[in-house]
């Protein structure tokens, strides 16, 4: 999971509220919709953009298998 995080370029929190049905294989895009914060111990919308499409998740899962 953190091989796949670095690859699609997940930030920490990103990756602790990353749900499966996230990850869109088919049409190769992983949607950033929440992230946890630490200091609230809650999942919140990003910062910086409510909807992050990122790298091809099937391309990252072939780097990190």
């Amino acid at each position: 999971m953190i091989l796949f995080s670095a690859y699609v370029g997940l930030r920490k929190g990103e990756m602790l509220a990353l749900l499966g049905s996230d990850i869109d294989f088919r049409e190769g895009v992983v949607t950033i919709e929440r992230s946890y914060t630490s200091k609230t111990g809650q999942i919140d919308t990003p910062h910086d953009a409510p909807q992050r499409p990122r790298r091809n998740p099937d391309a990252a899962h072939r780097e990190t298998a």
